[in-house]
């Protein structure tokens, strides 16, 4: 019995392109590139038999002409957490516009997975890396010092460690959320903070007390309470704190996921208790559940990439660039929705 095999395609070359047209191969390639000195009537041509041809880039030889992969790793916490869901996208965004893709690794905040998807990020030759650091220790930091690739920090930061940095002023944040309560008449505010590990736990939980510092107001050790980030930790630390009937009238929460589920537990229950978050996800999402918020002002992914693509094009070294973002209060008030 005959049986036809069906032999795979022919990857399409440049070359292949450059008979078709009757341009040159170099002359293909550049147009390929968008290079500026090649018309946009050629481009045109060029592109559209590319595209009919069925060409894809060949990264590898490309790769290994220049250089570089043009692919930055970013490594995150919880990509479950909308947070880092649109701080992910935003970065995407920005990298492409600079002509650069992204891998995406999650650690579940967890150091070991840290360690690994830096390992796994660097054998595959990615020109740099944005991370937002587990900071249960400074053991992958350090070895991101170690390796010759250049990396920033986003939203974390170690104080005794400066490496190119973009996060929030969390002091302020932690003040604004907490003074907008105050403000209100409310004296019995629960903290539902983050791990104090992590920078932006420490700075939320300091700003909660300089604005009770600020206004005279004695903070209850008893209503702080510090949870682990994960899904489901904040829930469950506001259930027992409902069933150990700790009096309270307000809650700030460590960041919008947070107050999402201490509403979540609250279930309409104890309308009396106001709660805020961080993080301002109301405008990137639209969540129909508007409480008070906190947001930055600038845009942090851009800042990430733009700090990036100077140190991959320009090979610049020298004194690490930090940006401490500023913060603004986003109430139901002045909110979009």
């Amino acid at each position: 019995m005959n049986v036809n095999v069906r032999e795979a395609p022919k990857r399409v070359t440049l070359k292949d392109i450059a008979q078709k047209t009757g341009f040159t191969i170099n002359t293909v390639s550049r147009a390929l590139k968008n290079k500026s000195d090649i018309s946009e009537k050629t481009k045109k041509i060029i592109d559209k038999a590319a595209k009919a041809m069925g060409y894809v880039r060949d990264a590898a030889a490309g790769s290994m002409r220049s250089g570089q992969t043009n692919t930055l790793a970013v490594i995150v916490g919880d990509i479950a957490n909308p947070f880092f869901g649109t701080l992910v996208r935003d970065i995407e965004f920005n990298a492409k516009q600079a002509g650069f893709s992204i891998i995406i690794y999650n650690t579940n905040e967890n150091s070991r997975q840290e360690e690994e998807a830096i390992f796994s990020a660097y054998s595959k030759k990615v020109d740099g890396i944005i991370i937002c650091p587990v900071q249960e220790n400074t053991d992958n930091i350090k070895l991101l010092q170690k390796l010759p690739l250049p990396f920033v920090l986003v939203g974390r930061y170690f104080r005794d460690i400066e490496v190119d940095t973009v996060h929030w002023d969390d002091v302020k944040v932690g003040e604004l959320a907490a003074g907008y309560l105050l403000d209100r008449g409310h004296t019995n505010i629960l903290y539902a903070g983050g791990p104090l590990y992590i920078s932006s736990g420490t700075d939320r939980l300091q700003g909660y007390r300089d604005a009770h510092k600020k206004r005279g107001i004695r903070v209850k050790e008893d209503l702080i309470k510090i949870t682990d980030i994960k899904e489901g930790k904040t829930r469950d630390a506001i259930i027992q704190v409902l069933k150990d009937k700790i009096p309270f009238t307000a809650i700030m929460a460590h960041s919008d996921l947070m107050a999402y589920e201490i509403i979540y537990a609250l279930r309409g229950r104890f309308p009396h208790i106001q709660v805020t978050g961080c993080d301002n996800l109301q405008e990137k999402l639209m969540i129909p559940l508007n409480f008070p918020t906190v947001g930055s002002k600038e845009d942090e992914a851009k800042l990430c990439i733009d700090i990036l693509m100077d140190k991959i094009q320009n090979k610049i070294g020298g004194k690490p660039v930090v940006k401490v973002l500023d913060v603004v209060l986003k109430t139901p008030e002045n909110s979009i929705l």
